[in-house]
C-alpha cells in the first residue's frame, strides 16, 4: 500500500471519456479503493485518523508507464505520468458496507476485468494525508 502524489486539479466523472496520449506510452489503469476524510488533526494517530473517513468509493488509477521512470528520479511525484483519476458512480459510508468494514478497512473482493482484487484501506495511509 502507498500513498501517492501527484496532481489533484483534474477529477473525472464515472462516464466522461479519458484523454489519454500515444498508447506507446504504456497505458496501464488499476481499480483503486478510496476514501473521503473530513478535517484530520495535525499529529492524529492513524487510530485516530480512521474515524475521519466519510466515504468509501471505487477509482480508476491511470498509469502511463513508460513516463514513470522519468518522474520517479525528481522526486517530486507523478504530473505526466498519472493521467486524471476517474471515480465510479457510487460513494458509501463505512457503515453501508456492514461486515465488509471491518477494523477501520474494506475487507472484500473487488473485480476488475474479471480479476479480483482485494480492497483494504491502511489507517497510516489516511494520517499520511494529513502530513502534508
Amino acid at each position: 500500500m502507498r500513498l501517492e502524489r501527484g496532481g489533484s486539479d483534474d477529477f473525472l466523472c464515472p462516464h466522461d471519456d479519458v484523454p489519454l496520449p500515444d498508447d506507446a506510452h504504456g497505458i496501464d489503469r488499476e481499480a483503486e479503493v478510496v476514501v473521503v476524510v473530513d478535517d484530520v488533526p495535525l499529529g492524529a494517530t492513524a487510530a485516530q485518523a480512521a474515524t475521519h473517513i466519510r466515504l468509501v468509493m471505487l477509482a480508476n488509477d491511470w498509469s502511463l508507464r513508460g513516463l514513470q521512470p522519468r518522474e520517479l528520479k525528481t522526486g517530486f511525484g507523478f504530473i505526466h505520468a498519472k493521467p486524471s483519476t476517474s471515480f465510479g458512480p457510487v460513494a458509501v459510508t463505512p457503515d453501508e458496507l456492514g461486515e465488509h468494514w471491518k477494523d477501520d478497512r474494506v475487507r472484500m473482493d473487488i473485480e476488475q476485468d474479471g480479476a479480483s482484487i482485494f480492497g483494504v484501506i491502511d489507517q497510516q495511509l489516511v494520517r499520511a494525508t494529513q502530513q502534508g
